[in-house]
Parts: structure tokens; sequence; C-alpha cells
């Protein structure tokens, strides 16, 4: 089955401009030589998706989805290219912040270190006399714990008692969001109760930072 003839509009302009900061293969070039006046036209609405990986591709495009096909990394190759270049300045006073968390946090230990250093024998004696009394009894607390939980879901319902308060939550419920996609393009009336969250970032850092610890 052809594309629909507004697809077929973007699908025949090629001379896609690349920005030049983006280093791509010869591959990926012919690619968005090919087809990105077609992606663009999809991300900008100006034509609707009319396939289920069409639609996973402006899901991706909107940061809502994961990359998954070659087009899909494409595009967010486009994406990240075209970014100002403030966002690295975010970037380098972030990992300046951290570094300073990091050399604060190293003279807090090396003079608590030095404060410590007398008592460190008691200190050893100490946690060696508790630390098997401490983890049996936090194991045996942890077993009633869950025993606990058990005994609330059985009685299907909160419950309240010396300063403990129980609720029952109700189990989540989730979507395939790209069956859904494909479900919405037959049935289009659904889409009234879709709703659409606020973008979230989220870091991962390679060298985490830890909290000053407190005495």
């Amino acid at each position: 089955m052809g594309q629909p003839v507004e697809h077929a509009v973007y699908l025949n302009r090629t001379g896609f401009p690349i920005p030049e900061c983006l280093k791509l293969t010869e591959r990926e070039r012919t690619i968005l030589n090919r087809y990105g006046h077609w992606m663009r036209a999809l991300v900008e609405k100006q034509i609707d998706p009319n396939t289920p990986e069409q639609c996973h591709f402006v899901g991706v495009a909107r940061g809502e989805l994961d990359a998954t096909s070659e087009f899909e990394r494409l595009w967010m190759k486009c994406v990240d290219a075209k970014r100002p270049t403030r966002l690295t300045d975010h970037f380098a006073r972030l990992v300046s912040a951290r570094e300073a968390v990091c050399e604060l946090r190293e003279e807090y230990v090396a003079r608590r270190d030095e404060l410590l250093a007398p008592l460190r024998e008691q200190l050893a004696a100490l946690e060696a006399e508790f630390a098997g009394r401490i983890a049996e009894t936090q194991a045996e607390a942890a077993r009633i714990e869950a025993e606990t939980r058990a005994a609330v879901l059985a009685h299907g319902a909160g419950f309240s008692h010396a300063g403990i308060r129980a609720t029952v939550a109700r189990p989540r419920i989730s979507w395939d969001n790209t069956g859904m996609a494909a479900y919405l393009e037959t049935h289009p009336e659904v889409a009234v109760h879709r709703r659409v969250g606020k973008p979230v970032v989220a870091l991962r850092f390679d060298t985490p930072v830890h909290e000053v610890e407190r005495l």
C-alpha cells in the first residue's frame, strides 16, 4: 500500500539540510537526504502518522519513548546537534558543583577521622560487640514486618495500631504504549481519554556523589 498523498509530497523532497557539526556515516547522510523532510513533517505535525512505526517515531521525537530504529536514532542525532550550546554550559556548571561537593566531603572525612583517631579502638570493640545482635534483631523485625504486610493484605483494608498506619494501594495499571498507539489509529474516539504528562529529565552520573555523612 502506498503512502498517503500528503506523505508523498515530503517523501519526494530531497536535500535535507544537515548541520555541519553532525558527524554521520554515508548511509546516515543518504537516509537524511532521502527522508529528512518527511521525518521533520511528522515531528512538526504537518502530516499525521498512519502506521504504528510512524507513531513510535513521533513519540521518540517528543521524548516520550526510547529510540529503537535506525531512523529514530538518526533523528535524535539531528536533535542533539541543534541543541543550544548553552546546554553544555549547564552541564559544565553541574560538573563543577558536583566536584565541589566531593572536595568538601573529602575535607570533612579527613577532619572527622582526625578527631576520631583516639577512639577507633573503643569503637571497633563496641561494633564487634553489637554487630551480631543488631543483625539478628533487624532480621527478626524484617520477618515480622513481612508477616504484618501479609496479614494486612489478607484483611483487605487499611489498619492502624500503636503508631503504625497500614494502607492498601490498588494494583497499578499500565498500558502498552506501542499497542495503544496502533489501536488509536483504528479507534480515534479513544483519543479523548489520552493524557500526556509533563516531560521529566533523568540524570545518570558516571561517578556518584554521596551526601556528606553525619555523625
